[in-house]
This record gives structure tokens, C-alpha cells and sequence, in this order.
């Protein structure tokens, strides 16, 4: 149906008085005659003809509906899914958004085989036409749907477009009941497989198209009622200073007018139809939408040489207003206005289904909070009364109603990055709205959430300045932590210095023991552990100002320092002023750094005028976001990784859980022929951390993992001994209780070959020759995607289940 054929129907008289909820639920009515939609009601005489079923339709939006939730495993939709296949051998697992499933194929196409048989007369269509599976396999593998209807079998095969979780619609021709539904998956090339399955569901794509429609109608309409024609107040100053103080307000003016910083030329991408339309807009950890989601990325900045950037709404109403660009101002406050009239925040509908109690914690509604107070703060003159009095009501509602939620229901969020994570947006909509005329019982409140904030960072960064769940998730929680601390520290007009929690000041060591030294990255660290993206983690510019201030020429300092003079106007209003790094050496790296808790430890010095870099990767007890990589290490050289981590990639993708095995990591890991993958405990039942010494000429580090192999390893204890920045011996001592022998792996992004009994990785400005332990064989996987790298592995396979072996590497600038 075209888009003029739906606009008919939407300006129908018929239409016009048929209410709201029944098209949003794909009730009866309107009756729309199409070939490929028809709305039925049955009779008394049908009822009775037909047996129930064991499944319930549930309808999330005008024209899409859930048959089977697997997300959600108190729905018990997957216990009602057998194998048909007994081969591949299959190991199904049930986690917090979905089913995994994990096979290894033998010849490409090889996959399982799932059936579900409706109870009854079957699952009765009414007005849904089409099925709809929504799966997450790699890209270039087979997924096959099946049907079996009153009007007879339907089947349909699909080829996978996109490494993560996607739609497979599949019609349904005259079908009126549902009784079987069969899905196979075929592996993309031999070996390791995973697919996840989210949801099946049922699409009347007539109501969908019309639900969309009316949407777009909706999002076209004036906002007059919400934005003025001038501000008021006129001078556009913020209303409530939520970010900064009135006198480091001016200063910040001030500053950047001295550098004649250019105005924003922004363009909003928000609309409102992408998060109202249901199923077909899934957009759940980065899955494929058939819209943009702009609630992260609200504008798109065009710059002085006509490239262009996105950039958030919190951060553009920062900049419009240091930059006193009036126009600016008043588009953050028409998308914080958008962004208001949203019904839910959540980017999926698995949120609000229905059935189900399952939610997704507080990511979006905290983010939302915090970009709408902070919008309100700065461009709220652009405002009128109706729209000031909707933000605060979706705040204290739909924001903070949804955080309290989840903080009183889950106590682990504590321990983790997810509380401070929260505490942003939590601090800044508690702030605004303490600040409103009557609102006079917000502070205890506002207090509270600093309290708990406070707790949970006690309970994240170690006494030793390292921070358990890795790098990447240390940006992820400082970009979100210090903003908030600074929120509070306004509210109650203090200095943000003095609300700082001590555990802070050490957190500069963890950052030099990670730091990089890969030519072009100033600003980021080494990534180990889980992150949605990498393969660095980059720390940006306002958290490398906060953190300075604290150890004034640490490593963060001097990663500020790397940075480009105007690099520094792009620091957010809490972190300013930026401090002096003047007389500070950009260049400069701690020689040698070792975390007793944490279990990182790190030796940077100098092969000629080139820094090698070797961390080896121990870790604590318990810690989340972690990797099966105790006893792997990371070398870099002469501006390159030689030996790398394998970083994080989207959670969507199916093979994300591939990257946490220690086969991909820098690991002497056992091989079994007649068994599965050997692996290690994750997250770890003990500490396991590294014994180690070093200056700026010598290394030394011992580590003891075996105990996060049970069943494996009787023992494995690894050492590294290295006299000089040029000289690196690694060597296993081993002794398996299960296993046929073990494998060294090395992964490497650089080209490598074997050359005369030795391995040879090559780079821009220097090698590392590899001389392999006696006895072992040695094999080479060429270079292929590896998390967010193309990365090629080193085997030096022993076939002895003990022993020791023992790798030389020289590193050697090129000539």
C-alpha cells in the first residue's frame, strides 16, 4: 500500500472517530479492505469450532505483536522450543535479553533446527499477515523459517546482512490459524557459531504503515504552544547554573569569546516516529532499526570546512550557551521539547511490553534527565510555561521515577559502573526541579542520591587506583560520575574539589599502567575487559581536566597535554577551568607501575629512541566486565601493537562472547581433541595477581592463573623476564590434570611470517622476532576480524601435558 493510499484512509471519516487505543492495539477496527491484510471478528459459532492454544498474542504497537518472548525467561516462551536436530550438538543458554545459542559447524550451512507446535486450532492470525523473527547471526549465515497454517506450509530462506541482531519477515498468505513454526540457522563457515534469538512475533504490515503515518503527521505538528518567538529572560543566562557556577559561567564566556570560537550550526535529528512505532524499530543495544534513534546523537554540527559531526543535546546546549549563539539555544530547546513529548524513553518496546516486568535498567532514562535539565538550565528562556511544566513532570516521572526504580530493586547496580552511570542524570534532575517554586521536599532526596552515588564509587575504584570492570568502562563511569559530583557541588555551592572521594586521587596510576603508546591516540587506553566499541578506550578531554587537577603532572596530565590548543575548547562546563600543563612533557610515561588489588601491572621504557610498552593482565576477585585473560599480557613498540588485546565490539553482535574466552587473548591455554573449548573461570573465584618489579631499565613479573582452571590445570605459572626494554622471555611452567597439551597464543595486528625456525611480526618503525619454545610446533591464522581488529594468531602448540616452555622475543628498531 502506498503512502498516498494510507493518507486516504487517515483523512476518511471512518477513521476519524475510531479511537486512539484500539489502532495502537490493531483492534478491530478500522476495517481496511486490502489482498493483504484483513481484519476479521468471528463469529460465536467460530469460537466454539476452535480449541485454545498455548500462546498469547500481545500487541506492542498498531500493526506488530509478540508470539515469543524469549527475551524475558519468566514468560517461559523457549522451554516450548525442542531441537529437531541432534546434530550439531547444541548448548542452548537463557540470559538477561535473549537466547544464545552455540554450535560448532563442521561444513558451511550446519546450524540447528528449532520447532514449536501450537496447541489446539492453533495461533488465530486475525489481522497479521506476516511473521517476523528477530535473530542475531553472523553475517552471510542462512536462516530459514518455516510455517505451518490452515491455508498449508510456508517456508522462507534468508542470508544474514549484518553481524547483529536483525528482522526476518516472512508472509503469510490466506493462512487465518497458526500451528507450527520451524527455525533453522546455517553457519556462515566452519567452526565456532552463535546465534541469538530475541523475539517471533506477528506483523499486520496495513496498521503499520498507517500507525507510522500518523505518527509523521504528529511529529510535523507547530510547537509554538512550547517555544517562544524571543527569549525571556533576554540575556539567555542559565536559569538554574547546574553545571557550573555564575562566576565560572562568565569565565567560561570570557575564555572562549578570547579564542573567537565560530557558532554552532546545528541541525536536530530528532523525531519523534522512530520511538513510537513498535516492533519494527527495535533498536535494543545497537540492533537495526529501520529509523536513526537520535536520543544520543541529537544534532548534526556542520563545521567551518564543511565537514560535519553529531554531538548530543546536553553537550550542544553547553556549547550554545558559552558561545551565547542564540539560534543555537533555541533549537536544544525545541529537541529537549521533542524529546519530551516522547511517550517512553526506552528504545525498545521490549520495555513497556505488555506481559512482562523485564526492563533495561536506567541507560536511557538517566541520559534523557540529564539532557533535559541541563537543556531547561540553558536554553530554558526559550520556553514557555506549558513546555517548562511537561519537562519537569516527564523528570520527576517518567526520569526519576524509572532510576528510584531500579536502584531500590537492584543492589548489584552498586558494585558496578551502572549507579554512577545513573547518578548524572539522577543529580541533575533532582537539582532542576529542588530549584522550583513549591517543590520544597526535592533536597532530602537530592542528598540521598549524592549519598548512594558516594557508596557506590566506594565500592568501584580499589585502594590502589584501579578501577575491576577495565578500561573501558572506566571512561564510560568518570564521564558520568564527575559531572554528577559537580552537579550536587552547585546545588549545595560548594567547590567540586571538595566533594572529590579520595579513592579518586590514585585513579591516575591505573590510567599510566594503561595509557597507549600507539602513535595518534593522546587520549586512550590499552582496552582489557568489555566495552561496545575499541580497540582503545579513549578518555576524553573534560575527565583528563578533572583528573589533572587532582595529580597535577600524572598521566593525565600529560595526555592533556598531547592534545591540540583548540582540543581544550571542547572541555564541558564542569571540568572548566583546564588547568595549566604548561612545563609538562606530553611525551613522558611512568617507567614502570604495578596494581596490587587491580592485578595490572606495566613496563614502559626505551628500545633506542622508541618506547616499548608490556602490560601483563592479572585481576580481582568477582569483578564484572571481565575476560578469561589472567596471565595474558599486551606489547607494543615503536608506536604499534605487536601483542594484542582483542577490545570490545557491540553487544548486539552474536560473537561478542567470543572475545571473553581466553583462546582469544595472549594465553597458554590447554587443548582437548574430544571435548569443547577448555576455559577458564569468568568472572574469577579468586584474585590472581602478578608479582612484579621494574625500573626503567628491567622488568620482571610473575603470575599464578591455574587456580581459574579447575579440571585443566594442576599448574601454570608464567613468568616474564626482561633485563632490558629490548628482551623479553616468557616462560610456562605447566602441568595439566586434563588435556592433550597446550597452545601459546600470540595475537597480532601486524603482518607476520616464520622465517628460519623463528616468527617474525613486522611494523612501520620496528619487528619483534620471536624464537619458539623448543619442541613445539608452530602455526600461523591469518589475519581476520578479531573483535573490533584484524587481527592474525601464533600457535606454538606443545603436545605434552607437562613441561615448560620457553619464548624469546628481541624487539629491533628498522633501519
Amino acid at each position: 500500500m502506498n503512502s498516498a493510499s494510507i493518507q486516504n484512509i487517515l483523512r476518511s471519516p471512518l477513521l476519524a472517530v475510531v479511537p486512539v487505543a484500539l489502532l495502537m492495539l490493531g483492534g478491530k477496527e478500522p476495517t481496511v479492505p486490502s489482498s493483504g491484510s484483513t481484519v476479521e471478528s468471528p463469529t460465536t459459532a467460530q469460537h466454539t469450532a476452535t480449541v485454545p492454544t498455548d500462546a498469547r498474542i500481545v500487541p506492542v504497537s498498531g500493526g506488530d505483536a509478540i508470539l515469543e518472548a524469549f527475551w524475558d525467561s519468566n514468560l517461559g516462551a523457549w522451554p516450548k522450543w525442542k531441537f529437531t536436530n541432534e546434530e550439531p550438538k547444541t548448548d542452548a543458554v537463557q540470559s538477561w535479553s535473549l537466547v544464545t545459542l552455540n554450535w560448532t559447524a563442521k561444513r558451511v550451512g550446519e546450524g540447528p533446527s528449532l520447532k514449536r507446535i501450537y496447541a489446539g486450532s492453533g495461533v488465530r492470525l486475525a489481522s497479521y499477515s506476516q511473521l517476523v523473527l528477530s535473530a542475531g547471526v553472523k553475517k552471510g549465515a542462512q536462516v530459514t523459517l518455516h510455517a505451518e497454517t490452515d491455508a498449508g506450509p510456508v517456508t522462507k530462506n534468508f542470508v544474514s546482512e549484518a553481524s547483529y541482531t536483525d528482522q526476518f519477515v516472512m508472509p503469510l498468505p490466506g493462512a487465518k490459524f497458526l500451528t507450527e513454526v520451524h527455525i533453522t540457522f546455517g553457519a556462515a563457515a566452519q567452526g565456532p557459531e552463535k546465534a541469538n534469538l530475541v523475539w517471533l512475533g506477528l506483523r499486520d504490515p496495513q496498521l503499520a504503515d498507517i500507525e507510522t503515518i500518523r505518527w509523521q503527521h504528529f511529529n510535523e505538528q507547530p510547537l509554538d504552544l512550547f517555544l517562544r518567538s524571543v527569549p525571556e529572560p533576554a540575556n539567555e543566562a542559565p536559569l538554574y547554573h547546574l553545571l557550573s557556577s555564575a562566576e565560572g559561567f562568565e569565565a567560561a564566556k570570557k575564555s572562549t569569546a578570547a579564542t573567537q570560537a565560530r557558532p554552532l550550526r546545528i541541525k536536530s535529528q530528532i523525531t519523534l516516529e522512530p520511538h513510537l512505532v513498535g516492533a519494527a524499530n527495535q533498536n535494543l543495544f545497537g540492533r537495526r532499526t529501520t529509523k536513526t534513534c537520535p536520543l544520543y546523537r541529537t544534532f548534526i554540527n556542520t563545521r567551518e570546512n564543511g565537514t560535519t559531526e553529531t554531538i548530543g543535546l546536553a553537550e550542544a546546549a553547553q556549547k550554545a550557551a558559552i558561545l551565547g549563539d542564540s539560534q543555537a539555544l533555541r533549537e536544544v530547546a525545541k529537541a529537549a521539547i521533542q524529546i519530551a513529548l516522547i511517550p517512553h524513553w526506552d528504545v525498545d518496546f521490549i520495555t513497556k511490553f505488555h506481559d512482562s516486568s523485564w526492563d533495561q535498567r536506567s541507560f536511557v532514562q538517566a541520559q534523557v534527565c540529564e539532557a533535559l535539565a541541563i537543556s531547561l538550565d540553558l536554553a530554558g528562556a526559550w520556553m514557555t510555561p506549558a513546555a517548562k511544566t511537561l519537562i519537569l513532570r516527564r523528570l520527576a516521572e517518567d526520569g526519576i521515577g524509572n532510576i528510584n526504580y531500579v536502584v531500590w530493586k537492584y543492589p548489584y547496580i552498586f558494585s558496578c559502573n551502572q549507579l554512577p552511570v545513573f547518578s548524572v542524570g539522577r543529580l541533575a534532575a533532582h537539582s532542576l526541579l529542588e530549584k522550583q517554586t513549591g517543590w520544597g521536599h526535592i533536597k532530602p532526596y537530592t542528598d540521598l542520591a549524592f549519598a548512594e552515588l558516594n557508596e557506590s564509587l566506594a565500592q568501584n575504584f580499589l585502594s590502589d587506583g584501579g578501577f575491576p570492570e577495565g578500561s573501558g568502562y572506566l571512561a564510560y563511569t568518570l564521564d558520568n560520575a564527575l559531572p554528577a559530583l559537580a552537579i550536587y557541588a552547585n546545588a549545595r555551592e560548594k567547590s567540586f574539589g571538595e566533594l572529590l572521594p579520595p579513592l579518586l586521587g590514585k585513579t591516575d596510576n591505573y590510567i599510566s599502567a594503561l595509557q597507549t603508546t600507539e602513535t595518534g591516540r593522546p587520549t586512550q587506553l590499552i582496552l582489557v575487559g568489555d566495552a561496545q566499541g575499541g580497540p582503545f578506550a579513549p578518555l576524553s578531554a573534560s575527565v583528563l581536566s578533572v583528573m589533572s587537577k587532582i595529580r597535577p603532572g600524572g598521566a593525565s596530565a600529560r595526555m592533556l597535554a598531547r592534545l591540540k590548543p583548540n582540543q581544550h575548547l571542547g572541555l564541558k562546563l564542569w571540568a572548566l577551568p583546564s588547568p595549566d600543563v604548561n612545563g609538562i612533557d606530553p611525551e613522558g610515561f611512568d617507567p614502570f607501575v604495578t596494581l596490587p588489588e587491580n592485578g595490572i601491572t606495566a613496563s614502559t621504557r626505551k628500545v633506542g629512541d622508541f618506547l616499548s610498552k608490556l602490560v601483563v593482565i592479572g585481576g580481582p576477585a568477582r569483578a564484572g566486565h571481565n575476560h578469561e585473560d589472567r596471565g595474558s599480557f599486551v606489547l607494543e613498540f615503536a608506536g604499534e601493537t605487536f601483542a594484542a588485546d582483542p577490545g570490545g565490539m557491540n553487544y548486539s553482535d552474536p560473537m561478542v562472547q567470543m572475545l571473553k574466552y581466553a583462546q582469544s587473548h595472549n594465553m597458554l591455554v590447554p587443548f582437548v581433541r574430544s571435548s569443547d573449548r577448555p576455559a577458564a573461570q569468568n568472572p574469577a573465584s579468586v584474585a590472581v595477581i602478578p608479582a612484579a618489579s621494574g625500573d626503567a631499565t628491567s622488568f620482571h613479573a610473575t603470575i599464578d592463573p591455574a587456580v581459574l582452571w579447575p579440571g585443566f590445570y594442576q599448574k601454570w605459572v608464567r613468568t616474564f623476564t626482561s633485563p632490558t626494554a629490548g628482551e623479553i622471555t616468557i616462560i610456562d611452567e605447566y602441568a595439566l590434570s586434563k588435556g592433550d597439551g597446550v597452545d601459546f597464543l600470540w595475537h597480532t595486528p601486524l603482518p607476520v611470517r616464520k622465517d628460519n625456525g623463528q616468527v617474525i611480526i613486522t611494523g612501520t618503525r620496528g619487528r619483534a622476532i620471536i624464537t619458539p619454545p623448543v619442541g613445539s610446533t608452530v602455526e600461523i591464522t591469518p589475519s581476520r576480524k578479531l573483535g573490533m581488529r584484524e587481527i592474525a594468531t601464533i600457535r606454538f602448540r606443545r603436545e605434552a601435558k607437562s613441561g615448560s616452555l620457553e619464548a624469546k622475543v628481541h624487539l629491533e628498531p628498522i633501519e
